[in-house]
């Protein structure tokens, strides 16, 4: 019993690794649209598109928090500009900051 369990925890982390060098490859894209329509497209739940919106809007930021300081001026730029792509692929309104 115990080798099976052991086996599932290696898949599972096997999958895990497998999404992020997937995540890695995607934000590691020049273009913010492309990198937003890919997003996107990976989100689940086609049915209610305001829980793709935050599967996507999720995916992306947990990717800015994890790289924190490691992240160069132009690359933050360039993934609050995918904010901003996401934001019009999915009919919502820009974010105000005041």
């Amino acid at each position: 019993m115990p080798q099976q369990r052991t086996r599932r925890g290696q898949q599972a982390v096997a999958g895990r690794v497998e999404a992020l060098d997937t995540e890695h490859s995607l934000f590691a894209q020049t273009d913010p649209r492309r990198i937003a329509q890919a997003l996107k497209h990976a989100s689940p739940g086609e049915s209610r598109e305001s829980a793709s919106f935050r599967a996507a809007m999720s995916r992306l930021k947990v990717y800015m928090d994890r790289a924190g300081d490691a992240l160069s001026a132009s690359q933050r730029r360039r993934l609050e500009a995918v904010e901003g792509e996401l934001r019009t692929l999915f009919n919502r309104p820009e974010r105000i900051v005041h």
